[in-house]
């Protein structure tokens, strides 16, 4: 408990100044998951078209129907997955360069005491 206190003296959960850039990680984190959703239905779309796939439903127009609603989330996941990863990456690389000339300060508990940590650039 006292441990958290000290973080948040010491600097590692600071306000936000004005200047900074987003950091992306939303973006990336919805890029991803939609990129992923795309990438599996695009993987497993051929499966609407095996035989086994017709023994189940028994007839071509909902094979054909699997095929093209598999093929339509592939493409909206895919089609916002990847700029969205894109926007993300670069968000983050800009949050990262900023943050690098920013001075940190923070504590972690040690066995036996503490260790104190202030990092930066000048």
């Amino acid at each position: 408990m006292i441990w958290m206190l000290v973080s948040l003296l010491c600097g590692t959960a600071t306000a936000a100044d004005a200047s900074e850039p987003p950091s992306g990680t939303g973006p990336l984190v919805t890029g991803l998951i939609l990129s992923g959703v795309g990438a599996v239905n695009l993987v497993t779309a051929p499966v609407c078209k095996t035989g086994f796939y017709y023994d189940q439903v028994g007839s071509v127009e909902a094979q054909n129907l699997c095929l093209a609603s598999s093929l339509v989330i592939a493409a909206g996941g895919l089609g916002a997955g990847i700029p969205l990863t894109v926007i993300g990456l670069r968000q983050r690389r800009a949050h990262t360069a900023w943050e690098a000339d920013k001075l940190t300060l923070g504590a972690a508990p040690r066995p036996g005491g503490a260790v104190a940590v202030v990092s930066g650039r000048w």
